[in-house]
């Protein structure tokens, strides 16, 4: 299969919206929709779990939604549930 980013749903959008100023939900959301429909979300959020990603909204996680299931040894299959249905990160 190609690179993962070639399928990202964020592909030629502006990166500004995956990277708020703020951290209020309300700011993150538009990002967050993208994600939703994105084909490739589990490669994105395994790959920002995997280097690390401290910043911005990948595979439809937020900074601290990634900060927790670090905390907890959570993995990307676990957070987005059955790799089949696209499922929205809890609040």
């Amino acid at each position: 299969m190609a690179d993962w980013r070639q399928q990202a749903a964020c592909r030629g959008l502006d990166t500004a919206i995956f990277f708020p100023e703020s951290r209020k939900r309300s700011d993150q959301e538009a990002a967050q929709r993208v994600c939703r429909s994105c084909p490739v979300r589990r490669n994105c959020l395994s790959n920002a779990l995997r280097d690390g990603e401290k910043r911005g909204i990948w595979g439809g996680t937020t900074e601290n939604d990634r900060r927790q299931m670090a905390s907890v040894g959570q993995g990307s299959e676990t957070f987005l549930g059955d790799p089949r249905s696209p499922v929205s990160p809890s609040a």
